[in-house]
């Protein structure tokens, strides 16, 4: 009876290879400029809210995520089922799902902000918590596309890691921001970040597919 042979442990081989992988990189700066986002949304939504809005702390910290995160439930399932669909056209199906929630994000951001109005406010949190969503729910999906299999608990790691990293400074900016322009126009510039996101992941969902068309025609091309 023949055994598997393991592979001995080299965590600084593994490291090294994600980070020579620049389709997992892209990923990565992506993931950075989306928790940006999420992470002012988690820190400066409640103080936005009772400031602006008047509300007290409680509701304030209750509405700064009761209806971000049901629409996120909802994007979650829309994105995954999208992406799945479109992964089986084409190698970059996950990427372009991801992307489409970033664009379509980017004008909620900006209403979230300069909204006046607690319906309108209501309405934009709604539809950037669904569009969320979509990018939500192929995060890890679309990094599993481009690395190895033996790699992926590492590049999870790595994403995790540098991805909270990089959005831990969005508080300490907006913050900055908010004491020169104001709270509101301090989220509001967080779509500028989103668009910037997304075109990022446009560029790589493209990427990957004219890599996986050039690959398709060599291989092609060697059967002859």
């Amino acid at each position: 009876m023949e055994t598997a042979v393991r592979e001995p442990w080299r965590p600084i081989e593994d490291i090294r290879e994600i980070f020579s992988n620049r389709t997992a990189m892209f990923l990565v700066l992506a993931f950075i400029g989306a928790n940006f986002v999420a992470a002012v949304f988690l820190t400066w939504m409640p103080t936005f809210l009772h400031q602006k809005f008047h509300m007290s702390l409680s509701l304030s910290g209750l509405n700064s995520t009761v209806y971000i995160q049901i629409a996120s439930v909802l994007g979650v399932l829309t994105g995954g089922a999208l992406a799945d669909s479109w992964q089986r056209r084409f190698r970059g199906g996950r990427m372009l799902a991801q992307s489409l929630g970033l664009f379509c994000g980017v004008p909620f951001l900006f209403l979230t902000g300069w909204s006046r109005s607690l319906v309108l406010l209501i309405t934009a949190m709604i539809g950037f918590g669904y569009f969320k969503g979509l990018y939500d729910a192929n995060i890890f999906a679309s990094l599993y596309d481009v690395v190895p299999i033996e790699r992926r608990g590492a590049s999870a790691g790595i994403l995790n890691s540098l991805g909270w990293l990089g959005g831990g400074f969005a508080p300490v900016i907006i913050a900055l921001g908010a004491a020169h322009y104001g709270m509101s126009a301090s989220i509001s510039t967080t779509a500028v970040v989103y668009l910037m996101t997304g075109l990022l992941m446009l560029y790589t969902a493209r990427r990957l597919e004219r890599e996986s068309k050039m690959s398709a025609n060599n291989n092609e091309t060697g059967k002859y």
